[in-house]
């Protein structure tokens, strides 16, 4: 069976959307039907992202390092709402849209959420202003990070801050 982790490396993570939107909450059943395909141009401001993993029905989801935007870290599929036992064969992990952005899943660490329609709704960051507010001068979304989590290994990414 091929996990999540590689189709989502092989296919550029399915379908993810992206638009502009605030990070004043992660409401995971937010409308995100209106946001646009970050397969194709991604607006420099946007905040959100729609991910699409395809299969329609509703899917129950934990974050293994909430909102970090420093840690790589791993999404968790579970077999219902209590998030009591994991699900084989769906994980995911962070990833760089380009040089400077972070598709960051959220909400917060080992905090049970529903994907409603499979759709999940992760944040967008900007690496270069995360550094910076971190006191950094300077930094870059970093992939191909072997992270894990309570639940197994996932390919992840990360932002990077200079000296």
């Amino acid at each position: 069976m091929i996990r999540t982790t590689h189709l989502l490396s092989a296919f550029g993570l399915l379908a993810l959307g992206c638009g502009v939107a605030s990070h004043e909450a992660h409401d995971p059943h937010a409308d995100i039907g209106d946001l646009a395909s970050c397969m194709d141009t991604v607006p420099a401001e946007a905040t959100h992202c729609r991910l699409d993993l395809g299969t329609g029905v509703d899917s129950h989801w934990s974050d293994s390092d909430g909102v970090d935007p420093g840690t790589a870290g791993c999404h968790y599929e579970y077999a219902d709402a209590t998030c009591g036992e994991p699900k084989d064969g769906r994980t995911f992990g962070e990833l760089c849209l380009d040089d400077d952005r972070l598709v960051e899943s959220n909400p917060g660490p080992g905090t049970c959420h529903t994907h409603a329609g499979d759709h999940g709704r992760p944040d967008v960051v900007s690496c270069s202003d995360w550094c910076r507010s971190q006191g950094s001068a300077a930094g870059r979304c970093e992939s191909g990070i072997e992270a894990s989590g309570d639940h197994g290994a996932c390919q992840s990414a990360r932002c990077a801050c200079d000296a």
